[in-house]
């Protein structure tokens, strides 16, 4: 079940599951090099910022990040369709 809030930007996913596996990833310095040549510097600034300290764009960079890392997750295509496009509005 899911319920969406599109002013808020926000969604509640509600799983049939109980046991849930995460899979982390190892983050190594190579990894971490990779991730500064790509930007990364400039999104941590972002997200070590306050709410009320991030500009108009800012916010709207950081919710199109949020709705699109949920898009690529997503299992079901027809969620990811919808995550994804989220992102776009």
């Amino acid at each position: 079940m899911l319920h969406v809030n599109i002013d808020k930007k926000r969604y509640v996913e509600m799983l049939d599951s109980i046991n849930l596996v995460v899979n982390i990833p190892t983050i190594d310095s190579k990894v971490i090099n990779k991730m500064k040549l790509a930007g990364f510097d400039i999104l941590n600034k972002l997200l070590c910022k306050g709410t009320d300290e991030l500009t108009s764009l800012q916010k709207d960079i950081l919710t199109a990040i949020f709705w699109f890392g949920n898009a690529v997750k997503e299992k079901q295509r027809n969620m990811k369709f919808i995550k994804s496009v989220a992102t776009s509005t």
